[in-house]
């Protein structure tokens, strides 16, 4: 899988082989649905295909709410 072909996570990878995954569903304070889930099983296969990948950090997107 690409990085572009995911709905729910974005992805900031950086010259270190750091790659920033964000989950990104503000609108429902980042909670997750099945394919949000799906994606977070398969972005592991997506990191370890990419060969300047390194280390990863997971983040998410801060909602608008309290």
């Amino acid at each position: 899988m690409d990085y572009a072909e995911y709905q729910h996570l974005t992805f900031d990878r950086r010259r270190s082989g750091v790659v920033l995954i964000t989950i990104n569903r503000p609108e429902v304070m980042n909670a997750t649905n099945a394919r949000l889930h799906w994606e977070l099983t398969q972005v592991w296969l997506t990191i370890d295909a990419d060969p300047g990948a390194r280390v990863t950090s997971v983040t998410v997107t801060r909602s608008g709410g309290p």
